[in-house]
């Protein structure tokens, strides 16, 4: 009597891998994500000089002051510990990548640690 219990779990956990794995070719096919990387975009090591001199950028007040609110908004102490995700989306050109990085350069002093990132589609900053 065992026996057949043992053999119905073994089918339903096999079933349960099969269906498992043909959920993820499928979603594979549909993400078109295959073996072959996608041959990466080398970053320019001039890129960063590009945000050194913010006082010269126009019309980035606003949108930096409104964004500095966004992630320093909440007054109690459990908001302030709370961590935030920021999205800043548009096409490209825009300045994105340049609002993020002077409300960076405003905010970072606040923390013990810091980084900023620039990441392209496909990035590749060995050189």
């Amino acid at each position: 009597m065992i026996q057949p219990k043992i053999r119905r779990k073994i089918a339903t956990d096999i079933k349960d891998i099969k269906s498992s794995v043909e959920e993820v070719s499928k979603r594979r096919d549909r993400y078109k994500v295959y073996g072959e990387a996608v041959r990466p975009v080398l970053v320019d090591s001039r890129l960063l000089a590009r945000y050194e001199k913010t006082s010269e950028l126009v019309g980035i007040d606003e949108a930096r002051d409104e964004l500095i609110k966004m992630m320093v908004m909440g007054g109690s102490q459990a908001s302030k510990q709370q961590e935030k995700v920021v999205s800043i989306v548009g096409f490209g050109g825009l300045g994105k990548t340049t609002l993020a990085n002077v409300v960076y350069e405003n905010l970072r002093g606040q923390f013990d640690c810091s980084a900023f990132v620039a990441v392209s589609q496909t990035p590749n900053i060995i050189q």
